[in-house]
């Protein structure tokens, strides 16, 4: 029994390139490419690309504060931030949730009458993360206002939130209407 371990525990002498793409190759097991969907890939835009000087200087701080470890500011800063944006493209507010779409994918009604993110489906334009505890209501007569549900903010969040607002600003960039 001793044996068949130690012999199990033996690297393998032929490596993976070697094996070409015979059916018994690790590459023919694997799945062919999935298409996008309809989707484009959008090459990552470095910071210092972004044509608005106060949305750059923005993203800049936001960065700088991520690599500083002060993430519940960088997190605030970018909900922020995206405010600015939403004042400035209100075409970027997406629509009210279906309220017949299945209860998973709907938001909860918030005390003050107003809807969170919305929109399902494949035409839904994107929308503040919302499994983090910092929530955009899109739909207060005010217009959209921030809802904080905790006070501090991990490096995951920081970075849901900082990655969504590049995209945003990269394609107000790119569809800009004025």
């Amino acid at each position: 029994m001793l044996r068949i371990a130690i012999a199990l525990l033996r690297p393998h002498p032929l490596k993976v390139e070697d094996w070409g793409d015979t059916p018994q190759s690790p590459r023919a097991w694997a799945a062919p490419p999935r298409p996008l969907l309809g989707r484009v890939e959008i090459a990552m835009v470095k910071i210092a690309e972004i044509e608005d000087v106060a949305f750059r200087e923005a993203l800049e701080r936001v960065d700088g504060l991520i690599a500083d470890g002060d993430y519940t500011q960088a997190a605030r800063l970018c909900a922020e931030t995206y405010l600015k944006l939403l004042a400035k493209r209100p075409d970027f507010i997406p629509p009210p949730p279906d309220p017949r779409a299945l209860p998973q994918f709907r938001d909860d009604l918030p005390q003050s009458g107003s809807r969170l993110a919305g929109g399902t489906g494949p035409a839904a334009r994107p929308s503040w993360p919302n499994q983090g505890g910092l929530k955009v209501l899109y739909y207060e007569a005010a217009g959209p206002q921030l809802r904080f549900e905790k006070e501090r903010f991990g490096l995951a969040e920081a970075t849901s939130y900082f990655e969504f607002l590049i995209d945003e600003v990269v394609r107000d960039q790119r569809t800009d209407s004025g």
